[in-house]
């Protein structure tokens, strides 16, 4: 039977500032799974959209037998707490990054999830971006041998609350003073970006990290970083370069560079020395987005048995390698990432 005539899968979403609307956007337009209800204790907080039954306590939230999977776009400081709650009550779990805050919590999840006999997906759906798509394709197809270094640079400015401000029709559930801009509360730029370019350079490395060397810039205005670079060395001889900055007033975004001992690939282009030794541009087709299929894949996972689309034990490696960076950068020194 296809996925076209399954019942859809009745969802419900918890935290209903900026990601959980976006989120109810995005499924609203599907047809495989419905939101059916969902949750905030901010009274201010709406949900757009279509009709559903809204909870304002926690309790009630996860008593609702309509809710198969509970997706949560609450702050990153509760998501352990509120995933491990939601599987005890026998829902299916989607966790916006990062999944935790530690690997403690990462590993509570999981041990959760599996009591429970119940699946935890994390929402890394920069994997299925144009541009990334476009650069693990090239890297998959094995033409630039061997790969060798990977790099990732972006450069731009300003830290919330602009930022995050939401359109006028849609008004913030935080302040201008939220949990953005604390460190310890998931905040900062190590946390906001880490969490998607480390997921996106474990998945070009197809590998674990080995050991990480980092700095990271505070914010002058903030209780959080708004800037971090990341070298990181990998089984086999592969390096990476990562560096994101929030206080860069020039722009400047590589996106993903790939070099390999027969070539190398960089915005669009792929780069292939001849037998004479010149190098030859080769322009690459751009892959299309598909951030939605994150959302069938689910859907496909529980219905169907299909393939786990995020895995507990991937964003796993994500927070290994943010502790890993942020105790480099405490020190001073290279350090091991924990597996």
């Amino acid at each position: 039977m296809s996925l076209t005539e399954l019942a859809p899968l009745r969802m419900g979403v918890a935290g209903l500032g900026r990601a959980g609307s976006f989120h109810i956007e995005r499924l609203g337009l599907r047809d495989d799974c419905r939101v059916v209800a969902t949750y905030d204790d901010c009274s201010a907080a709406r949900a757009p959209g279509l009709s559903r039954t809204t909870h304002s306590r926690w309790p009630d939230f996860l008593a609702d037998e309509q809710v198969e999977l509970v997706l949560l776009a609450t702050p990153p400081a509760v998501h352990a707490e509120m995933a491990i709650a939601a599987l005890a009550a026998g829902k299916h779990v989607i966790v916006e990054t990062p999944l935790g805050l530690s690997l403690f919590e990462a590993d509570a999840i999981a041990a959760a999830a599996e009591r429970c006999g119940r699946q935890v997906y994390v929402a890394q759906t920069r994997r299925w971006v144009d541009s990334f798509r476009t650069a693990r394709t090239v890297l998959e197809s094995s033409e630039l041998g061997r790969p060798v270094a990977l790099k990732f640079i972006n450069w731009q400015y300003g830290l919330p609350p602009r930022w995050y401000e939401p359109e006028a029709s849609n008004p913030p559930v935080q302040t201008a003073a939220d949990w953005r801009l604390h460190t310890q509360s998931g905040g900062g730029v190590l946390w906001e970006f880490g969490v998607h370019q480390f997921d996106q350079l474990l998945q070009l490395a197809g590998r674990p990290a080995e050991s990480v060397y980092a700095r990271i810039t505070p914010s002058a205005t903030a209780p959080c970083d708004d800037g971090f670079l990341v070298l990181v060395n990998f089984s086999g001889g592969l390096t990476a370069h990562v560096e994101v900055s929030r206080a860069a007033a020039a722009p400047l975004s590589t996106g993903w560079m790939i070099a390999g001992d027969r070539g190398s690939y960089a915005a669009g282009t792929q780069y292939v020395p001849n037998r004479a030794g010149e190098v030859l541009d080769l322009p690459v087709a751009t892959e299309c987005s598909l951030a939605d299929d994150f959302y069938q894949q689910v859907v496909a996972n529980l219905r169907t048995g299909g393939p786990h689309p995020v895995p507990v034990a991937e964003a796993r490696q994500t927070i290994a390698l943010i502790e890993a960076a942020r105790r480099s950068a405490r020190i001073n020194q290279v350090v091991p990432v924990a597996h």
